[in-house]
């Protein structure tokens, strides 16, 4: 999945190497990537809501 969200450039992944430790690869949010996820909240708080007028839960 990180490897996708890269491709999309959603993220930014970088290698980083400390001696006596493995590599490890590090992924940073672009600003496309921030511009995505601003507006999936939005529609994950569209459903949300919708689904808490349908049931009448606040807990929804």
């Amino acid at each position: 999945m990180l490897y996708r969200l890269e491709e999309r450039g959603w993220i930014k992944g970088t290698w980083v190497e400390k001696s006596d430790e493995p590599r490890r690869r590090l992924y940073k949010v672009t600003a496309e990537g921030q511009r995505v996820l601003a507006q999936q909240s939005k529609t994950w708080a569209a459903l949300v809501e919708a689904v808490r007028r349908v049931t009448g839960n606040d807990h929804a």
